[in-house]
């Protein structure tokens, strides 16, 4: 259903304001609820031709709004208190958040080893859709993919690539089942530009613990060289590069 007409929303304390910001804030909520808050003009609309909005806000009239089950004219402030950004755009909504999906026969795939930082999560998860990855796992004690760091960070990707979530011993065996090639960034690894092997899978893992030491084990593993200046990249700086370079193949 498309709400034409706005309804005008003043009140900070107003359930629907609280309920954002339980969304943003919490993640067993946004869990239990099967929902998140997304701001900015260009990615609500860019979401919305793909995944049904439940709620749209406005904090000034713009046209070509995108459909919504409920539409609202909020105050700036409010808007300000919905996203949690101290200068946001005139536009949010809340959307469905994504069910996962099966990853079987999906080529290349991201796996991101007990990522903790949002702002990485979104920006890898951005470059593997870019890259033509068809996928992600997520392992271990990973970040929530829809905090609303990591959803600023992809742009949106979050809602276009399929995520799953395993065990480090579950994600083991379905590589084993799929027959996937996966290698394993670390820094003990060949360089990069020596890999033969094509790649199905590539598994980045923390920056502060790295990949899984079952990783490792069942794995082959790689590395960018470096100069010597610096030890190591920020982990989406070096996934970019590694991405980039598994996507052109042996």
């Amino acid at each position: 259903m498309i709400c034409m007409l706005p309804k005008a929303l003043t009140s900070l304390q107003h359930p629907i304001v609280k309920h954002c910001c339980q969304l943003r804030s919490k993640r067993k909520y946004r869990g239990e609820k099967r929902e998140v808050v997304v701001p900015g003009l260009k990615m609500v609309r860019e979401i919305a031709e793909k995944v049904p909005c439940h709620t749209l806000f406005i904090s000034q009239d713009i046209s070509d709004l995108p459909p919504s089950d409920q539409l609202y004219q909020i105050t700036p402030e409010m808007m300000m208190k919905i996203t949690g950004l101290p200068s946001p755009e005139p536009m949010a909504a809340l959307f469905p958040m994504p069910e996962e999906v099966a990853l079987n026969g999906k080529r290349p795939l991201l796996v991101l080893d007990q990522i903790s930082d949002p702002g990485n999560m979104g920006t890898l998860i951005r470059t593997a859709l870019a890259f033509g990855f068809e996928g992600t796992f997520l392992l271990g004690e990973a970040t929530d993919p829809y905090h609303d760091r990591a959803i600023r960070a992809s742009k949106g990707a979050v809602f276009r690539l399929p995520v799953a979530h395993a065990t480090h011993e579950e994600f083991a065996a379905f590589a084993k089942a799929e027959k996937l090639a996966v290698i394993v960034a670390d820094t003990k690894g060949s360089p990069i530009e020596d890999s033969k092997i094509r790649v199905d899978a590539l598994v980045l893992g923390s920056e502060s613990h790295g990949p899984a030491e079952l990783l490792l084990q069942q794995f082959s593993t790689t590395t960018i060289p470096m100069s010597g200046e610096m030890e190591s990249l920020n982990v989406a700086a070096a996934g970019a590069i590694l991405m980039y370079t598994c996507r052109k193949g042996p």
